[in-house]
């Protein structure tokens, strides 16, 4: 689809992001009477998640596609930022099955990452105990990504198999412990990655860098 139609979706055009994990913003206009901004974006197949309700990617591509996304997110940390909302639906997938971030409007610096801030199923704990003294940064990024790892293996939406009637209510079982679920067959080395990208403690969870390289070997 193009991505002009979804220009409402990404943000901050004034970001100088210049990656082949991010999606490339290529022009975009205020319209001065309805103050509206309209975002041209390069073309992309659709969301991650669209695809794997399409069920079009192989295990191979999908080992692939967390590789994409960890470059980028690799990308984003090495601009001083933190991405904040990564999802299957902020990630765009191209013909190839190659992937690229996407959706900046939470993006920011790691000193003002606030409380409460993203996508309920994606938040690191630290996001959501008020009383918590870890600060929220860079590993907020990776504890998100590992919740991906399980959507990318299962194809469900996390805790879609849970009964919430609020994300407080999701937000205090993560508290006590509980991750999105793996496949019984996932690899070994897949789920250890994954569990310790959802590392209770920030200081416990892998960097981008060490991410990107458990990935990579699986490649060769």
């Amino acid at each position: 689809m193009a991505a002009t139609s979804l220009a409402s979706r990404f943000a901050r055009p004034t970001l100088p992001f210049k990656s082949p994990y991010v999606i490339e913003l290529l022009d975009g206009s205020i319209d001065a009477t309805t103050e509206s901004v309209r975002l041209i974006f390069e073309s992309m197949e659709g969301t991650l998640r669209g695809a794997l309700d399409s069920n079009v990617l192989d295990e191979c591509k999908k080992i692939q596609v967390a590789v994409d996304i960890a470059r980028g997110l690799a990308y984003v940390h090495g601009q001083s930022l933190v991405h904040c909302n990564l999802k299957p639906g902020n990630v765009f997938v191209d013909h190839s099955g190659r992937a690229k971030l996407a959706d900046f409007d939470l993006c920011c610096d790691p000193k003002h990452v606030r409380k409460t801030i993203g996508t309920a199923q994606y938040m690191a704990p630290e996001l959501t105990a008020f009383e918590s003294t870890n600060e929220a940064s860079f590993p907020v990024d990776v504890y998100a990504f590992g919740v991906l790892l399980t959507e990318l293996n299962t194809g469900d939406v996390p805790y879609s198999d849970g009964d919430y009637v609020s994300q407080f209510a999701l937000w205090k079982d993560v508290q006590g412990g509980r991750r999105p679920a793996l496949r019984d067959d996932c690899p070994a080395w897949y789920r250890d990655l994954a569990i310790a990208c959802m590392a209770a403690e920030p200081n416990a969870r892998p960097t981008v860098a060490e991410i990107i390289h458990r990935l990579e070997r699986q490649l060769l």
